[in-house]
């Protein structure tokens, strides 16, 4: 029986540490990356969501979008970034990237003043609930980016 010598020894013990270690951090990294672009993406559409509500005439019997200073994303048709407006549980406003898409929305449980962040096959949603009340009446709707 031939016995190995010390740095045969630590050669195979080297490769061994690094075929363990190296997919190991390959993945930590992997996942790392992955959860910057989804807390990024959560970031530009939660700004998208607060644009709209800065567009939105609360002073009218039924919400209103003025779209005057939406984000280009949600005026270009086929951007991948749409938005809509549900009053009342009636959907009142798309923007005007959702014109050649059907876009279904599941209910979803939210309360007002309350945000959430999730992914609904084939998009990734950020909602927001709010009320207000005017002179027509409370409104309670939620944004969905």
């Amino acid at each position: 029986m031939t016995t190995l010598s010390l740095k045969a020894r630590q050669i195979m013990v080297f490769v061994g540490i690094i075929a363990l270690v190296l997919p190991l951090v390959f993945l930590s990294i992997e996942q790392a990356f992955r959860q910057s672009k989804v807390h990024a993406l959560e970031q530009q559409l939660e700004a998208n969501l607060y644009a709209i509500i800065g567009e939105i005439d609360m002073d009218a019997q039924i919400p209103i979008v003025a779209g005057g200073f939406l984000p280009p994303v949600l005026n270009q048709s086929d951007s991948g970034t749409i938005a809509l407006l549900e009053d009342n549980g009636q959907m009142s406003w798309y923007s005007d990237s959702s014109l050649n898409q059907k876009p279904q929305l599941k209910a979803i449980a939210i309360e007002n003043g309350q945000s959430k962040f999730q992914f609904q096959a084939p998009y990734w949603q950020y909602s927001y609930a709010l009320f207000y009340d005017n002179d027509y009446g409370t409104h309670n709707f939620v944004i969905h980016v």
